[in-house]
Order: C-alpha cells, then sequence, then structure tokens
C-alpha cells in the first residue's frame, strides 16, 4: 500500500513528494523489520513448536489490533510438563482474554513472559485493564464479564490445571495491569 502511494507520485513525475515519501517511510520500515527480527529473535528460544506457533498467530492479531504486544522468553524452552494440547488451549485462553481486555484500553498493552526454570516452566500473560476486575468472581465456575453464552475459557483453563498436580494458575493486580501467572510443575 505504501509503494503504490510512492509509485503514483514516480510516475507523475513528482521527484520532491518521492523524497519526502521516503524520509517519512524509511523509519517505519526500520522500525517494523527490527520489531519482525526481535519477535523472530526471541521465539527461536521456543522449542515447543505447537506453543510457537500459537504465539506467532496470536502476536500477529494483537499487531492487527494495534495493541503493543512484548514477548520476553529468558532461556530456552526445552520441557513442559504438561501435554502439549493442554499448554496451547491454556496459553490460548490467557492471550484471548488478554487480547479482549487491551483492546478496550486506549494505548493497552499485552506483555508476555515465559521463564524455563529446572524443575518449573513459568508463563506469565499480562495486559492493561480499565478497571480492577473482581480476583474472587474471576475463580469462580460460569464466571463471565463479556455477557450471556461467553466467559467458558477460565472454566476451562481451571479444569486442565486440575489435571495436573504440579502446576498452578494465579492471578495478580497492579497499578491496571492484569498478570495470569501460570506455572507448569514436574510432579
Amino acid at each position: 500500500n505504501m509503494r503504490t502511494g510512492g509509485g503514483l507520485q514516480a510516475r507523475e513525475g513528482d521527484q520532491e513528494g518521492i523524497r519526502d515519501f521516503l524520509r517519512s517511510t524509511a523509519g517505519y520500515f526500520d522500525y517494523k523489520l527490527g520489531s519482525e527480527i526481535k519477535v523472530k529473535s526471541v521465539l527461536d528460544k521456543l522449542w515447543l513448536y505447537p506453543l510457537r506457533s500459537l504465539l506467532t498467530i496470536k502476536l500477529a492479531a494483537r499487531r492487527e489490533q494495534g495493541i503493543d504486544t512484548e514477548l520476553e522468553i529468558l532461556l530456552p524452552v526445552t520441557r513442559c510438563a504438561m501435554k502439549e494440547e493442554d499448554l496451547v488451549r491454556c496459553v490460548g485462553i490467557l492471550l484471548d482474554n488478554a487480547g479482549e481486555e487491551a483492546v478496550e484500553v486506549n494505548g493497552g498493552k499485552v506483555q508476555i513472559l515465559i521463564l524455563q526454570e529446572e524443575r518449573e516452566l513459568l508463563i506469565a500473560v499480562s495486559n492493561s485493564c480499565l478497571s480492577k476486575p473482581d480476583l474472587a468472581a474471576m475463580q469462580r465456575p460460569r464466571h463471565t464479564s463479556k455477557g450471556v453464552g461467553r466467559g467458558t475459557g477460565l472454566a476451562s483453563y481451571r479444569r486442565i490445571l486440575e489435571g495436573y498436580p504440579g502446576s498452578v494458575g494465579r492471578t495478580l493486580w497492579a497499578d491496571g495491569i492484569l498478570t495470569q501467572e501460570l506455572r507448569i510443575g514436574e510432579e
């Protein structure tokens, strides 16, 4: 789209317009390319390929929604005590919930941290919130703030966690940021 605009200026011989166009878009392309390289290098630390695929898709979706999203993986992630399909469902639920809330906040943000420890995998998903949620209500079955027929994600998330005795989910609130921590420990 951006090249099309410059192409029209070139066909019409607007050299000054072309120079202005190139100056104004160069920083954008440098930023986009740098951002893509950074995300790719971070994702290279994630050796759990189904989770890597999910994060790739969710990061692209957040970018399209205009939500500033950061991913940090501190050390290579090579193993997880949870079945891959359950891990993808849990993380998908947390990311979807974070994205749905962050899109409502002007300048909303989502942050994802993944840390492989010796006997545990920590995944923390944080997002901007308009107001403090009722943390106790979030733990109740069938609780939803999204309307009738919605809100089954956290209930599914809790059911999955029940099948993994070494794992725990925790919800934290501080300074306008909601954080969902998923700790997956070895039994």
